[in-house]
């Protein structure tokens, strides 16, 4: 697992983000919340992860859908060229979140509409990417893309580091599909919460105990707390120490940014778990200490 690979497929989706900041929110009835200040940027659990690989010097084809007049297609052509954005919404998805003064936040999430009457014109296209990458790292998307992607994986053997997300579970719906990616998977990457969701819809005790035969390698983030990790056979866990950063400006996007940068560590550069993870958290405190949901800062502030 510690050798090297070139290109790293990036399948997640990308948005519109407007980031709301306010040290207290009130949720009573009619309640009237004025802003401390808010900033709109390009974001999305996919692009965010293939900026940190970027940050990192790997080499990150991202593929998501947009709509055909982007402004996340105008603002990848700049700092992520090698996106393949496929035009297949009505409108590109747009994100509103919450933040309060305890960095605790809340997301509303205004998906746009898929054409799927073109998708089959875009086939091509998404295999021609999976067909020239080392891995692929997945995070949550339509179910049109997941199963194209699953299924060059399949046919191909590719190794497949899969962010096991809220969103994407609640994607693939049933415990039956959940259980079919955690099956195609090499390495898992979630948050302490996510893995116990996705233990119980597994109806598994641990990680040791979950039917797996591709998966090598599960991570498991704490925020402030740092984190676990453990190869197979997963009867033992170690941890990673946080990284604190120098202020806290902005939260958003610590989770996908550390998952692009573990991948990028552990297998652009070949590093071990342990270095990988520590790694991946002090590029979490970089980003934590920007107003901005990416390592990248691109964004309007108001």
């Amino acid at each position: 697992m510690g050798h090297s690979v070139d290109r790293i497929a990036c399948i997640g989706m990308a948005t519109y983000d407007t980031i709301l900041l306010k040290q207290r929110i009130s949720a009573e009835a009619e309640s009237v919340n004025v802003l401390d200040h808010y900033f709109e940027t390009v974001g999305g659990k996919g692009l965010i992860a293939a900026t940190a690989l970027r940050y990192c010097s790997a080499q990150p084809v991202m593929l998501s859908m947009v709509a055909p007049e982007s402004a996340i297609s105008r603002t990848c052509a700049t700092w992520l060229p090698s996106a393949r954005l496929l035009p297949v919404l009505d409108h590109d998805h747009r994100t509103w979140i919450t933040v309060n003064e305890k960095q605790e936040t809340v997301t509303y999430v205004g998906l746009g509409k898929v054409w799927r009457e073109v998708l089959g014109k875009y086939t091509d296209i998404v295999t021609s990417v999976l067909g020239s990458s080392d891995m692929v790292y997945l995070s949550t998307e339509d179910i049109w893309l997941i199963g194209t992607v699953l299924r060059h994986i399949a046919d191909n053997k590719l190794p497949l580091v899969t962010n096991l997300c809220r969103p994407l579970m609640q994607t693939l719906e049933s415990s039956q599909a959940i259980r079919g990616v955690v099956s195609r998977s090499t390495v898992l990457l979630m948050n302490e919460r996510e893995s116990d969701h996705a233990l119980r819809t597994l109806d598994a005790r641990n990680w040791a105990s979950v039917v797996a035969p591709t998966l090598r390698e599960v991570i498991i983030t704490r925020g402030s707390e740092g984190g676990v990790y453990s190869e197979r056979p997963f009867d033992s866990w170690f941890s990673y120490r946080p990284v604190r950063p120098t202020q806290v400006k902005c939260i958003v996007g610590a989770g996908d940014t550390f998952n692009g940068a573990y991948v990028a560590q552990r297998f652009g550069n070949g590093y071990s778990m342990p270095r990988s993870c520590q790694g991946a958290a002090e590029l979490v405190a970089l980003k934590i200490a920007q107003e901005s949901t990416s390592l990248v800062s691109i964004h309007r502030c108001f």
